[in-house]
């Protein structure tokens, strides 16, 4: 895949946590330094004129933000399964917005139900697999990072 469908994903993922998560894109230069500590991963797979899946890691900082923002809290901390679930809906809807960017709006797609993975080992193999497609989205509360694979029909 090509550089303009890294500049697609990291663009539908910004537009996600923004638009959804009420997150907010900074540059990496705002986070502090090292590598990322990614706490929670999530795939979603899709098939349809290509199939594939995306997967997401975020830094655990992300996720009370990221729940309590999605749904409206006010107060207190969401539950683990509240954040979960954010994890899971965010990335549900960033595959939707994602596929008809790629594929044109024609295309019609099946999106399966999102999943949490238990560890980072899938996402580390994907993130290596050739013609994955990685971006890094730098957000005001943490790093989260996103993975397409996908394979033409």
């Amino acid at each position: 895949m090509s550089d303009a469908h890294k500049e697609t994903l990291q663009r539908v993922a910004e537009e996600q946590f923004e638009q959804l998560a009420f997150m907010f894109p900074v540059s990496a230069e705002e986070l502090p330094d090292g590598p990322p500590n990614f706490a929670a991963h999530a795939k979603v797979g899709f098939s349809g004129p290509s199939a594939g899946r995306v997967l997401l890691a975020a830094e655990g900082q992300i996720l009370p933000p990221l729940a309590a923002n999605m749904l409206g809290l006010d107060e207190g901390e969401p539950s683990e399964a509240e954040q979960t679930d954010a994890l899971k809906e965010l990335l549900n809807v960033i595959c939707g917005n994602l596929l008809p960017e790629i594929a044109g709006a024609e295309a019609v797609f099946d999106v399966q139900a999102p999943e949490v993975l238990d560890g980072p080992a899938e996402f580390e193999a994907a993130c290596g697999r050739a013609g994955a497609v990685v971006a890094d989205v730098n957000l005001d509360s943490g790093r989260a990072r996103l993975v397409l694979l996908a394979d033409a029909r």
